[in-house]
């Protein structure tokens, strides 16, 4: 597969949570199907609204980094095989950034469950807003914030203003058999 296909996959996850579940992982939608994209669109403001704690129409990576975000259900533990599939390199800056004395080693507290947890959140939420701020301004607009969800509207192949489990299964073998 496409490294580039899987990290922007990957990236927009993160970057959907902020939106809500339903939003966040194609992989999960399961019994929401279908999804309305005017709900969608309507979450996705309620979302930029909610993140944008100063209310001046732009959330920054400090009001990104201090969203809540919904807790996902936990994936594969870090192992071997987890760095195997791991086409972003994620793995090697999680280890970076969780030897936070910088002296090559991980302490005990350094590799603690809780620290590790936080670390790999940051990182996510980190990728995530800079795959949001297209421009690279250190901002992230509502029209950036809203653009994430292009993707359901390409996938409404008989725009009818929802995405079936049928149209998403096409949308997403069509994107990762293009790659």
């Amino acid at each position: 597969m496409n490294k580039q296909i899987i990290i922007s996959l990957g990236v927009l996850a993160a970057a959907c949570l902020v939106a809500g579940p339903a939003a966040a992982r194609p992989h999960d939608l399961g019994a929401r199907l279908p999804i309305s994209l005017e709900k969608m669109q309507a979450r996705s403001n309620a979302a930029f609204e909610s993140a944008d704690s100063d209310g001046d129409r732009l959330i920054t990576a400090e009001e990104f980094d201090a969203a809540e975000l919904p807790r996902r259900p936990r994936h594969r533990p870090m192992g071997k095989a987890w760095r195997d599939r791991d086409p972003g390199g994620m793995h090697d800056e999680l280890l970076d950034a969780l030897d936070s004395d910088g002296d090559g080693y991980l302490s005990r507290e350094e590799a603690s469950p809780k620290h590790r947890r936080a670390t790999r959140e940051s990182l996510m939420k980190q990728r995530a807003f800079s795959q949001l701020d297209a421009d690279d301004s250190g901002t992230v607009t509502q029209i950036e914030f809203s653009r994430r969800l292009e993707w359901l509207k390409t996938l409404d192949a008989n725009e009818d203003g929802e995405v079936t489990r049928d149209e998403l299964r096409s949308g997403m073998r069509d994107r990762f058999s293009a790659g």
